[in-house]
């Protein structure tokens, strides 16, 4: 599983710029073989794997990197936009029996020109 939230300012004007990242995570999940499995207005989540492939995992974290370098590429061109956060949902730290779950996430915010 695969969550990615665009982190936009509320503002009107910004809706456009949410809305066409927002469908730039959409084409690069299904580019790598995942299946959305939730929208908003801000983010997805996606699954990898649902078809049997060894290389799930593989796919999943490829399209976390071409997401975030994606949305920060069109955020540089256009001087403007959403930021990104890519993450996985928490997992147990399989390092300590009964232990608690751990947050694990990738995030980019660039800073506008």
């Amino acid at each position: 599983m695969l969550r990615a939230s665009l982190l936009a300012p509320s503002a009107p004007e910004a809706l456009l710029e949410t809305n066409r990242a927002l469908e730039l995570l959409l084409d690069k999940v299904r580019s790598f073989g995942g299946t959305i499995e939730g929208r908003g207005p801000t983010g997805i989540a996606a699954a990898f794997g649902l078809d049997p492939t060894e290389d799930a995992p593989s796919r999943a974290a490829h399209a976390a990197m071409a997401i975030v370098n994606a949305v920060t590429r069109a955020r540089q061109d256009a001087g403007t936009g959403p930021a990104i956060k890519v993450a996985r949902p928490h997992e147990p730290d399989s390092r300590r029996p009964g232990s608690r779950a751990r947050p694990s996430s990738i995030s980019r915010a660039s800073r506008p020109r």
